[in-house]
């Protein structure tokens, strides 16, 4: 892919493709696309929509960051689900 985005690709067999286009920032998208037999060049545009990102800052009742306060008590940050929390209550908030 260029810096302006443009792609191309060649030598794609006839038939159904499904084109998955990603950056981050931005929400993936799916597209199908049909290429018959006989050779031709085809463009296909996509649009990426923004993604809505939610940054979250994860700590420990002391302040510590929560994957370290896991870490110390013998317990995987990878493994932890907010499931698993302690709910919040209205004084902590």
């Amino acid at each position: 892919m260029s810096a302006s985005g443009a792609y191309s690709a060649t030598g794609l067999a006839p038939g159904r493709w499904l084109v998955t286009s990603y950056v981050l920032g931005y929400r993936a998208l799916r597209a199908p696309l049909e290429l018959g037999s006989e050779p031709r060049v085809v463009r296909h545009d996509v649009a990426l929509e923004p993604a809505v990102v939610l940054r979250v800052k994860a700590t420990a009742p002391d302040g510590s960051p929560l994957r370290a306060a896991l870490q110390r008590a013998g317990k995987s940050p990878f493994a932890y689900r907010l499931a698993d929390a302690p709910r919040m209550t209205a004084a902590a908030r």
